[in-house]
């Protein structure tokens, strides 16, 4: 499959599917290929295209843990400009406790959420942050998606992208991270 064929899915169509054929693609095109640039740039571009009719997806993209400043830095994305950077503490922020909690969190009003909100795009009305993992089952960074419309995402988005965050464990070499 051509590699720009892979964010070519119908998204007029039950949600369920559209993310089965994601998950179909991601793997066709991650496979051979362990460098976590290129798939986390994949990832979130195949995301971001696809989902922004279904989502109403502003951001999808990536923050990647440096261990040595105790930061999450800004990784491969699609969207408008992002902060570049978030401290990994707890109520830091949405991507912050996503990390250090090490699970996904999904947030229907960005607004409400109970912790800082780091509002990167005023546009953003809901969001949805998952953890990344190695191999050693390290938490390397997070997989952030902002939404332009209140409950963007419910847990049929949050069930299949922790599907894909697998996928990348499986597919990419983050060792050099670790």
């Amino acid at each position: 499959m051509p590699h720009a064929d892979a964010a070519n899915i119908d998204s007029y169509r039950p949600k369920q599917e559209v993310y089965d054929d994601i998950l179909t693609n991601l793997d066709s095109l991650l496979t051979g290929q362990t460098n976590w640039i290129s798939n986390l740039s994949n990832t979130s571009s195949i995301l971001f295209w696809t989902l922004k009719e279904i989502n109403k997806i502003n951001w999808a993209g990536f923050y990647i843990y440096n261990k040595s400043t105790k930061i999450l830095e800004l990784g491969p994305f699609h969207g408008l400009p992002a902060c570049q950077i978030i401290k990994a503490e707890l109520n830091k922020g949405i991507c912050a406790d996503t990390f250090c909690k090490s699970q996904p969190i999904l947030v229907p009003n960005v607004d409400e959420y109970p912790g800082k909100h780091i509002a990167c795009d005023s546009t953003t009305k809901s969001e949805l942050v998952l953890p990344v993992f190695s191999s050693s089952s390290t938490c390397i960074g997070v997989m952030d998606f902002d939404s332009l419309v209140l409950n963007g995402f419910d847990e049929v988005d949050k069930v299949n992208m922790e599907k894909i965050t697998h996928l990348l464990t499986e597919k990419c070499d983050f060792s050099s991270l670790l």
